[in-house]
């Protein structure tokens, strides 16, 4: 597997939230991506310039038997295509309007693509991936103060176009719960949910026009420095506001 350029920035229900779309409700200007799980339907922003993608689940939800354990990988694709027009929900912590307009629940772990309109999968542009920061306590990919519109007209306006993807992790009690009766392979578990959504961005990034060999708050950024894969997963990382757990 190649290494990818990677910027990070930071700063209950339980039934899934994969919504499936029929052939009578597909929107004439959906944009439909082939994946290893299946494929997913987005939506195009002509207002901003973007097409996007949002709710693709890269691992299963953590729940049951896999609640406090690792992320596991989804290995049954979905059969029919899957409506990515909206947010996942935010994994469980204290309600806030800073989560944006989505539910709470344990079934979270999701990430969403923004790209610049007419991007084809052949581009192969740079990829900016975003973890949001909060203490390890609280936040959501889908906090719309970290909405990527700028970023990315930013980069066509100097003539260097990116792909923006955001991902949610588990965080507090569900994410970093530690205690001796732990296996030690799931402890911090959030960090692990990270990796794992790394790992499907390096898979998949292609098909949405990312370039894996050019993909791009502060302690997760320094963990995975610190403590990287088994196999490289990005070439750098911007931190900012650094916390813990190092």
């Amino acid at each position: 597997m190649r290494p990818f350029w990677i910027s990070i920035f930071f700063s209950l229900t339980l039934t899934p939230s994969w919504a499936v779309l029929s052939a009578k409700s597909l929107p004439s200007n959906a944009l439909d991506i082939k994946t290893s799980i299946g494929t997913f339907r987005g939506i195009a922003n002509q207002t901003d310039n973007l097409e996007i993608w949002r709710g693709i689940p890269f691992a299963q939800p953590p729940v049951g038997n896999l609640r406090f354990k690792a992320p596991v990988s989804i290995t049954t694709p979905f059969k029919d295509i899957q409506d990515a027009s909206q947010f996942g929900a935010a994994c469980p912590q204290p309600s806030s309007s800073s989560l944006g307009n989505v539910p709470i629940s344990e079934d979270c772990l999701m990430l969403n693509v923004f790209r610049p309109s007419g991007t084809t999968s052949g581009d192969k542009l740079p990829v900016l991936v975003w973890m949001y920061g909060g203490t390890y306590n609280i936040g959501a990919a889908s906090d719309p103060t970290f909405n990527p519109t700028f970023l990315i007209n930013r980069s066509l306006q100097i003539g260097k176009p990116i792909i923006f993807v955001s991902l949610n992790y588990r965080i507090n009690t569900f994410g970093f719960l530690a205690n001796s009766l732990m296996a030690p392979e799931d402890l911090n578990a959030g960090l692990l949910d990270q990796r794992a959504a790394f790992m499907f961005v390096q898979n998949e990034i292609a098909a949405f026009g990312g370039d894996p060999e050019k993909s791009a708050g502060g302690g997760s950024v320094e963990a995975h420095v610190v403590f990287p894969a088994q196999v490289p997963l990005f070439r750098a990382g911007i931190a900012d506001s650094s916390a813990g757990p190092l």
